[in-house]
C-alpha cells in the first residue's frame, strides 16, 4: 500500500494539542520523542524510523505521518500547502531551519543526486554517443533551457550546476 499524505487519526482530526499528547519535537536537532509509554514505546525515545527512500515516518494510533509534515503542523498548527522540502537535501535533517512548504516542482529542483538509472553517477550529464561526448542538460517546466557538449565530464558537470543555479534559483542551494 502507498503512503499518502495524513491530515487525521482514523477519521479525528489531528490538531497540534492532540499531537503533543504523543509526540515532543525539538526544533534544534529536528527529531522527535515519545511524551507516551506503552505498547514498545518508551517515553523520550526517538519517533519513528526510516523508509526505504530515507524519511523519517512517525506512528500515532497506527497512523504513520511523514516527520516534516509533522514539524511543520506542529510548529506552524496547520498542515504546510505542498510538498515539505529539505533545503540541504538530506531526508533525515528535520531541524525546522531546514524545512519550508514548497511546491512539487520547487521540491524537485533540490536535487542533488541522479536517479538510479542515470549509466554516469552525475546529475544532469549523460553521454552522447552520436557525438562521443558528455551531455549536460536541464530542464524546466519540460523545456530545454540548457543543453550542450563537452569533452570532459566534469565540465559538463560543472556546466550543468551553473546552469541549475541560474535555472532554479528559488529551489536550487547547490
Amino acid at each position: 500500500m502507498a503512503w499518502k499524505k495524513k491530515t487525521d487519526l482514523n477519521g479525528v482530526e489531528m490538531t497540534p494539542e492532540l499531537l503533543r499528547q504523543y509526540v515532543a519535537y525539538d526544533p534544534e536537532s529536528g527529531h522527535f520523542t515519545h511524551v507516551r509509554q506503552g505498547r514498545g514505546i518508551t517515553h523520550g525515545s526517538v519517533a519513528g524510523c526510516l523508509t526505504e527512500h530515507g524519511y523519517r515516518l512517525i506512528s500515532i494510533e497506527r497512523n504513520k505521518f511523514n516527520a516534516g509534515r509533522l514539524a511543520w503542523f506542529y510548529m506552524i498548527g496547520a498542515w504546510p500547502a505542498g510538498d515539505i522540502d529539505h533545503i540541504n537535501g538530506d531526508k533525515t535533517d528535520n531541524r525546522w531551519s531546514n524545512l519550508r512548504d514548497a511546491t512539487k516542482f520547487v521540491n524537485m529542483h533540490n536535487y542533488r543526486k541522479p536517479n538510479a538509472n542515470n549509466a554516469t553517477g552525475v546529475l544532469g550529464v549523460h553521454f552522447h554517443k552520436q557525438s562521443g561526448k558528455w551531455r549536460a542538460k536541464l530542464k524546466v517546466a519540460g523545456k530545454a533551457v540548457f543543453d550542450k557538449l563537452y569533452a570532459d565530464i566534469e565540465d559538463a558537470k560543472a556546466a550543468y550546476l551553473e546552469a541549475k543555479r541560474k535555472h532554479h534559483a528559488d529551489g536550487c542551494t547547490i
